[in-house]
């Protein structure tokens, strides 16, 4: 940056230079006045005190003066700023001595009171050794001062972003590295000979406890990958939008319960206001956030309040918890990528430090906002707002979510074929479906499948894969599609997030489960179809 502008600057010099030696040879020609008349610099001349003798056009303009001001009498240093004024008193005298005092930048001042950046140049008069005055140039450079200010500040907010990289990098190999360690560590402690049935028990809740924690990192980084890159996309259903905060306090209260907290809601909409239009993966994913942070940062005996209402056309949700607060000077910073609530709490919070960045993204653009009210050690109350919609929009075609209320069933005469490359997986998935079919076949590729199914069409249910190698499951349901539009195919996969479940389903799959396979997730789409 710096050599940047001393190049710029040494340009100038020389045209400056270049401008004021013409104007000397101009000046003993008649030709003189005509020309500086036309140049876009300001050209000036002055007596012995400074005072302006001569501007032309251009400094008249743009420093708001008229030829009767001039008339009147100007000077110079009332030109200028007092800073730029002081400054510029010494190189005058210099110049008086003659002593050539170069390029020197000032601020210049206007008459309306208003400042602008220049480089001044002049050269002193002076006949029969006597200094009379100067003449000298001019350069408006605040088309130059804002481009280095733009450079300086895309400079500082490059160095900001990388240190920002740098920290998560950090944070995020502590977050993979921690869960990995319990999961790994405990793992081995399993195989020991003399542990009791009870500390095994304990170390499987641990493992799982740690596999959920790396998972949820995972789980984050593609989240902002697909914010990054602008895959995200709404996708409206029509939602009790009341229940579902009951569903999510059920699902929380125990964890609260657990630390001891007090975790209750407040306020809620009236049952004929609570069907609304929305984005639920989006806006469970908001709310989920907000509580766990909550929970995360409140000491045991603090209380939690969740609850929502209906602000003119906005639905106002509000989290609120008695924890360690959030500074003043952080509450805009914890809403930025890599940045941690708890940055400068002594305390080290688990957390990849993307969850209200993502949250943040989620509600704008589902056309809301997220602000925080905190203070440190005060509390804080997480509250953002979407627009309200009774979901009577003919123009939308979404569905009101119901829940799948069928019986539970096991032992069913069902022929499952499992489509999945890794053979680890390939083993768990067929441990999970034992006992839910009558007869389980394999595939290792999407190839494999299709013959098997061109061979047995007797097959209920297919769990396919979506990356494979040979032929992935895209290309093998719509190989399979060709001869067989009643077989039930499910994808299975670890890139399935909201937006994703469109292009599955036009894909010809009839429905999706995400990895890792879980046994409540996997009984829930074996009752479906």
């Amino acid at each position: 940056m710096k050599e940047r502008s001393q190049q710029d600057l040494l340009y100038e010099i020389e045209k400056l230079n270049k401008k004021v030696a013409d104007l000397e040879y101009l000046d003993k020609n008649s030709g003189f006045q005509e020309l500086v008349e036309m140049l876009p610099e300001i050209i000036f001349q002055t007596d012995e005190s400074l005072n302006i003798t001569y501007v032309n056009k251009k400094g008249l303009d743009l420093l708001g003066y008229t030829f009767n001001d001039l008339s009147h009498g100007l000077n110079g240093f009332d030109m200028l700023t007092p800073s730029s004024k002081e400054k510029a008193q010494k190189y005058f005298s210099m110049r008086q001595k003659g002593i050539d005092a170069g390029v020197i930048e000032y601020v210049a001042l206007k008459k309306n009171g208003s400042t602008f950046p220049i480089l001044f140049h002049a050269k002193s008069i002076r006949r029969n050794e006597k200094f009379e005055g100067l003449i000298g140039v001019i350069v408006d450079i605040t088309e130059q001062k804002k481009l280095e200010n733009e450079l300086i500040q895309a400079k500082i907010k490059a160095e900001e972003s990388d240190n920002l990289k740098s920290a998560f990098l950090a944070n995020l190999s502590h977050e993979i590295r921690t869960p990995m360690n319990g999961i790994l560590g405990f793992t081995s402690l399993l195989n020991e000979p003399d542990i009791s049935s009870k500390r095994k028990k304990e170390f499987i809740e641990i493992i799982q406890k740690s596999g959920q924690r790396m998972l949820n990192t995972v789980d984050d980084i593609v989240e902002i990958s697909k914010i990054e890159t602008g895959q995200l996309n709404i996708n409206l259903v029509r939602l009790n939008i009341k229940n579902h905060l009951v569903t999510l306090y059920n699902f929380f209260s125990l964890e609260a319960k657990n630390k001891g907290l007090q975790f209750y809601i407040d306020k809620t909409l009236k049952d004929e206001e609570s069907e609304i239009l929305t984005d639920k993966y989006k806006l469970s994913s908001v709310i989920s956030n907000l509580i766990k942070n909550s929970i995360k940062f409140t000491d045991a005996g603090g209380v939690i309040v969740m609850g929502l209402e209906k602000k003119e056309d906005k639905i106002e949700f509000f989290i609120k918890d008695n924890g360690i607060g959030i500074p003043l000077c952080s509450q805009k910073a914890i809403f930025k990528r890599f940045v941690k609530a708890d940055t400068d709490n002594k305390r080290v919070y688990e957390g990849s430090g993307l969850g209200l960045s993502i949250a943040k993204s989620f509600i704008e653009l589902l056309g809301g906002k997220i602000w925080v009210e905190s203070g440190s050690e005060q509390g804080s109350t997480f509250k953002f707002n979407i627009p309200y919609d009774s979901g009577k929009n003919e123009q939308l075609t979404a569905q009101l979510e119901t829940e799948i209320t069928v019986d539970e069933f096991k032992n069913r005469a069902l022929k499952i074929l499992i489509v999945e490359d890794d053979e680890i997986n390939r083993m768990f998935f067929s441990t999970l479906l034992n006992g839910y079919c009558k007869e389980l076949t394999e595939a290792e590729n999407g190839k494999e499948a299709v013959e098997i199914c061109k061979k047995d069409t007797n097959i209920d249910l297919v769990f396919m894969d979506i990356k494979m190698p040979v032929m992935d499951g895209f290309e093998a349901t719509k190989e399979i599609r060709k001869f067989n539009n009643d077989i039930k195919i499910i994808a299975q996969t670890g890139y399935v997030l909201g937006g994703d479940k469109e292009k599955i389903l036009a894909s010809g799959f009839d429905g999706y489960i995400s990895k890792p396979i879980q046994k409540e997730k996997l009984e829930t789409i074996l009752k479906k179809f």
